[in-house]
């Protein structure tokens, strides 16, 4: 399943995407829920003072910062 998050800044907005995995305690009758993979974490789309911008134009350090945006976030 995909799943997406997005961070809003005041000059920059960037959208993830990410696949979940189903995971569980392990045991019979565990609950069973939906964690994001971390290697499959993706920018979608990234906009700076409203102008849009593709991730592969940025110099790789900005380009490791604007990955790391997507931790902590809420995914849907």
């Amino acid at each position: 399943m995909s799943a997406s998050a997005t961070y809003r800044g005041e000059e920059i907005e960037v959208s993830f995407t990410a696949e979940t995995e189903r995971t569980d305690y392990g045991v019979p009758g565990s609950p069973v829920w939906d964690e994001i993979d971390p290697t499959t974490i993706r920018v979608s789309s990234i906009e700076i003072l409203g102008v849009d911008v593709k991730l592969s134009t940025l110099p790789e350090d900005l380009r490791d910062a604007i990955r790391g945006l997507a931790d902590g976030l809420e995914w849907e």
